[in-house]
């Protein structure tokens, strides 16, 4: 890295993301890592 250069870090809507697969799963992955997922079949809604 240069002097005058700067490393942006991803935020985390750009680090990790989302799939559903065609069996009505859904997948969170980080894709930095692709060690790191979690798969649900079902989601529960947080706060409120």
């Amino acid at each position: 890295m240069t002097e005058n250069s700067t490393e942006i870090e991803p935020t985390d809507e750009q680090r990790y993301a989302a799939i559903e697969t065609g069996a009505d799963e859904t997948m969170i992955y980080d894709r930095e890592n692709p060690d790191a997922w979690v798969q649900s079949s079902y989601t529960v809604e947080i706060g409120g």
